[in-house]
């Protein structure tokens, strides 16, 4: 055969078995880009180009905004010819309304040909250079915290005066328990610490602060550490800056936020932290919600990993909650329970909330009188209920409701007592401590692992067996006791202590506010 001709058959065989190549394993097969045949053939190249390939991509960088028709950011993605051009398509509500090229991983920033409003459903495709389509994205929705409304007023029920089942007077010489001592001071204030020194509203840090008992501790719980940073800055909305009284109830998280604007008044707010942690938002990425709090803030649009975030908090409506300290859950109604203080300082009103609307279903108006003296019992803003549906309230004594008794300035004193015929009955336990941990009382909780009562002020708690503490049999060594401040070094806010599905215990703080966990 001529030898001219048995380079043509090569050099034809070689190209029928690239070809085959090209075919079979596009994309898969990384071919060289250029083949060099015989110097005397017409054809000397030829060129093989594969499919992109595109895994992890993600939308969460795409920032659009409503009532604007800009729209910037990448789109990111892992794979297989990442700097091939593909082009991006825009619809909303299935129209096609955009249209444009574009690199993975690479900024971009175009004029829509309309503005967003905030019924807009934008949905993205990316297509290749033939028109198949690579990806597609899940709608986007404008950031707006899902905000429950009320299904019914609530229902008032005036207790009127409710007197106690015995007088302090009666008693008159109460059992007086010294308490291990803190080194805070309950009379004088003690200074607020911030996390990122002042700067709480940052949104681009995803720090982990951590709070560690000091030596003068009695079996406390070590430490406590970030576990989810919280939304921080005021809106009309949410006062998310002054989160209050907290309750765990399964994997739900309800935190009771006082209103800015209207004195007394607050909301419920749910945060599922079942679907916090699928989210990958508890145990990383805890800022999460502080740069979702952005977006909601800004009016921007969001996908994936935010919606997902978004969807995960709930806002309840806004009611009557007084300061909002006093919150606990009544396993037998299966509602969250507030006592607010009223208009003036006796004055109070017990509110039942609905787990599902977070909104009151039933409420009523009563003040505490002691039988024998006939004075009104200034308004507490603590209040805890066991799974058995015993209530329990500490009242701090001062020099002006000392009476004709042993106690002393920061006394703590017990009142115990629960639902009879609707009505709440309380009586008096003549066993008082001496004396509270902290200046300010921030929280009541009960534990019903350990059977104690747990009393919260900034930066130490006490741990009192509740048995004890209403048979009076307390002494000093039952207490425990976790202290993470100085009077001179400052704390961070404690605003309230809650205990999960395993009774692991949580710490809700402040400035900024976050939830952390107790290890």
């Amino acid at each position: 055969m001529d030898r001219k001709i048995e380079g043509i058959i090569a050099a034809l065989m070689t190209v029928i078995w690239l070809v085959l190549l090209n075919v079979f394993f596009a994309g898969k097969v990384t071919a060289p880009d250029q083949v060099k045949i015989l110097p005397d053939m017409r054809i000397t190249y030829i060129r093989l180009e594969a499919t992109p390939e595109y895994t992890a991509v993600s939308y969460d960088n795409v920032a659009m905004k409503n009532n604007s028709n800009v729209i910037s950011g990448a789109i990111g993605a892992k794979g297989y010819h990442l700097d091939s051009p593909v082009d991006l398509a825009v619809f909303n509500a299935e129209r096609l309304i955009f249209k444009h090229s574009i690199r993975i991983n690479q900024n971009f920033k175009f004029n829509l040909p309309e503005k967003l409003n905030k019924d807009a459903r934008i949905k993205f495709e990316l297509l290749d250079r033939h028109g198949n389509i690579l990806n597609k994205s899940s709608d986007f929705q404008l950031a707006a915290w899902h905000v429950l409304t009320s299904v019914s007023q609530p229902l008032k029920k005036n207790f009127g005066d409710i007197s106690f089942g015995n007088s302090r007077l009666d008693i008159k010489n109460f059992k007086i328990v010294n308490t291990p001592k803190t080194g805070l001071s309950f009379t004088n204030k003690i200074a607020y610490q911030t996390t990122l020194p002042m700067q709480m509203n940052r949104s681009d840090n995803d720090e982990t602060n951590v709070i560690t008992a000091r030596p003068n501790s009695i079996r406390p719980i070590t430490k406590f550490e970030t576990n989810l940073l919280l939304p921080t800055e005021t809106t009309n909305l949410v006062n998310w800056a002054n989160p209050q009284g907290s309750m765990i109830h399964g994997d739900k998280l309800y935190i009771v936020y006082e209103s800015n604007t209207k004195k007394r008044y607050g909301r419920v707010v749910m945060f599922d932290l079942k679907k916090l942690s699928q989210a990958g938002i508890i145990g990383g990425g805890k800022n999460r919600l502080r740069e979702l709090e952005k977006l909601v803030n800004s009016q921007t649009f969001i996908s994936t990993k935010m919606v997902q975030a978004l969807d995960s908090v709930q806002v309840g409506p806004e009611f009557y909650t007084g300061h909002g300290q006093a919150l606990s859950f009544d396993a037998k109604s299966k509602r969250l329970w507030l006592m607010a203080e009223g208009d003036d300082a006796y004055k109070q009103s017990l509110t039942q909330v609905d787990l599902k609307t977070l909104a009151p279903v039933e409420s009523a108006d009563f003040s505490f009188t002691d039988p024998r003296s006939h004075d009104k019992i200034n308004s507490e803003r603590n209040f805890a209920i066991d799974n058995t549906g015993n209530m329990y309230i500490v009242s701090v004594v001062t020099n002006k409701t000392k009476k004709d008794t042993n106690l002393q300035n920061g006394d703590v004193m017990l009142y115990h007592g629960r639902m009879v015929d609707g009505k709440p009955k309380f009586s008096i336990t003549p066993t008082v401590i001496r004396s509270k941990p902290g200046y300010y009382t921030q929280f009541l909780s009960f534990n019903e692992k350990d059977q104690k009562l747990y009393y919260i002020t900034d930066g130490a708690y006490l741990a009192i067996p509740m048995t004890k503490w209403l048979v009076g049999s307390l002494t000093y060594p039952d207490f425990d006791m976790g202290v993470y401040a100085t009077q001179d070094g400052g704390t961070r806010e404690f605003e309230a202590m809650d205990w999960g599905p395993t009774h692991q215990s949580y710490l809700v703080v402040n400035r900024g506010a976050e939830l952390m966990k107790g290890q």
